[in-house]
């Protein structure tokens, strides 16, 4: 098999099968880890139920002319691309939350090597805690006509003393099983630390194909931001794969970026940036 045939496989697997559809920097850094993190214009390819609780909005001030009660809706939009690596990796984010009726919509779109992926999702909250969500991806792979898979999403927020809650997610890949192997099992937790340790730090986990049907996977992220202006994520995918990234964050604009260690000696390591705009 060609390393081009090989990379197709690869990223068919990965951002196909027990990866999230479409992702940013943020996440790259932070170990692949999403299910439950996820709470902006990448949140339709980790778990269409985050959508229901983005945190999207602008600073304060910015569109202070407009009415909250008319014009409730927040929007981000957020592209990403491969600096150096194997990938050619590139992505197109957007999502937004209606912030009177607590419901939200996001859309991705990613090419990776020969294949690339689109997503569409929508995701409400069920109560102050709970939120759900689907969405629908269609997924091509070395230029030929792919599939469409049809996918859903919980949300739990568990309340914590003197923090903000602790995320717990479920995602569900494939409920018509499609690919002979659905649905698969994606689990995630957030756990927010600012209270315990006094920093602005959250700790995540995924367990991606958590029953196996293709290739079962765990991974852990970390996030700590300083003077809410600057972040610094680290994480590890798979018990294998180191990665890293820095955040920007210039209000309405932010700027990511991400280090993914090779999974191979064969394949380069991944360096991809993201810049993110909020907006109403």
């Amino acid at each position: 098999m060609s390393r081009i045939s090989l990379l197709a496989v690869v990223l068919a697997v990965l951002l196909g099968g027990t990866v999230a559809s479409a992702q940013t920097a943020r996440y790259w850094g932070m170990g692949n880890t999403g299910v439950a993190a996820a709470n902006d214009a990448a949140a339709t390819g980790f778990n269409p139920a985050n959508l229901a609780f983005l945190d999207v909005t602008p600073p304060a001030g910015l569109y202070s002319q407009y009415d909250p009660i008319t014009q409730p809706w927040d929007w981000q939009a957020a592209g990403t691309v491969e600096a150096s690596g194997d990938w050619d990796y590139k992505a197109v984010h957007f999502a937004g939350r209606n912030n009177q009726d607590d419901w939200g919509i996001g859309a991705c779109w990613q090419e990776a090597g020969p294949g690339d992926s689109w997503g569409l999702g929508f995701g409400a909250q069920a109560g102050a805690r709970w939120g759900w969500g689907l969405s629908v991806e269609d997924i091509d792979t070395m230029g030929a006509s792919g599939d469409t898979y049809f996918n859903g999403g919980l949300l739990y927020l568990a309340p914590q003393p003197d923090d903000d809650p602790v995320k717990l997610g479920l995602y569900l890949r494939d409920l018509t099983d499609e690919t002979g192997s659905g649905p698969l099992v994606n689990l995630g937790i957030a756990i927010p630390l600012t209270a315990r340790l006094g920093e602005n730090m959250i700790l995540s986990a995924d367990w991606l194909d958590a029953t196996n049907e293709v290739e079962a996977q765990g991974n852990v992220g970390v996030e700590y931001t300083a003077a809410d202006t600057w972040t610094l994520r680290a994480g590890l995918v798979d018990g294998e794969q180191v990665t890293a990234g820095i955040g920007y964050d210039g209000g309405a604009w932010k700027l990511d970026a991400a280090w993914v260690e090779s999974a191979s000696a064969a394949a380069d390591d991944e360096v991809v940036a993201t810049v993110s705009h909020s907006f109403k």
